[in-house]
């Protein structure tokens, strides 16, 4: 499949995948499955984005320029980058506070947290399915296939801004500088593997956070 034909076909696949928890929740309350209808709704998604990533798409200009990168770099890259992710989550909340007066409180990031609390089987949604998924969406597809066009800071600003604003919270910039800082791996390792691992990571350990 031709890259435009396949990042055509993930994003479509990625927004109807967005768009049916709604129509869900319209047939299900909570209480009657409808947390473990999405669940199983993302690892479908999840299969159908990953086999469609590494079977269908060829390597992109940032895969293509990393022929050679090692599993212990991506796996050293990886953990390293999700501790990394949650200093930059700080600082840049901090940022936020003080200078554009946003409260610390991500009302996306609470709803999660206290659905999982309450659906304990949706954790594995929020903390392995989704973070594997935007990557393939917003590094890999996106930014991946923007850098021919726009150059890799152009295409990094225009993945995290589309990566931001897709979250629905006033924490824009803690989210930009995330999108930008799991680029930034994507591209230094040549493996999206890198940035899931750093996103799992730094998902993981908001919500363990959470809940001590």
């Amino acid at each position: 499949m031709k890259a435009r034909n396949s990042t055509a076909v993930t994003l479509f696949i990625y927004l109807f995948m967005m768009f049916m928890p709604n129509f869900f929740s319209r047939m299900l309350s909570p209480k009657n499955g409808y947390f473990l209808l999405i669940t199983v709704w993302y690892l479908l998604g999840l299969l159908l984005l990953v086999w469609l990533a590494y079977k269908r798409t060829p390597a992109n200009a940032i895969e293509a320029a990393n022929p050679y990168t090692t599993k212990p770099k991506i796996l050293i890259w990886g953990i390293v980058g999700g501790g990394v992710a949650i200093v930059l989550q700080l600082l840049s909340v901090f940022v936020e506070q003080n200078l554009f007066h946003i409260t610390a409180v991500s009302q996306n990031t609470n709803a999660l947290l206290e659905t999982m609390k309450t659906y304990p089987y949706y954790v594995v949604s929020v903390l392995v399915f989704l973070p594997i998924i935007e990557e393939i969406v917003y590094r890999k597809t996106i930014f991946g296939q923007l850098v021919p066009f726009t150059g890799k800071i152009g295409a990094a600003i225009i993945s995290a801004l589309i990566f931001a604003f897709a979250h629905q919270d006033s924490h824009i910039l803690m989210y930009s500088v995330i999108g930008l800082f799991f680029c930034f791996l994507y591209n230094y390792t040549g493996r999206i593997w890198t940035s899931m691992l750093a996103h799992i990571i730094m998902n993981g350990i908001v919500f363990f956070q959470s809940i001590h």
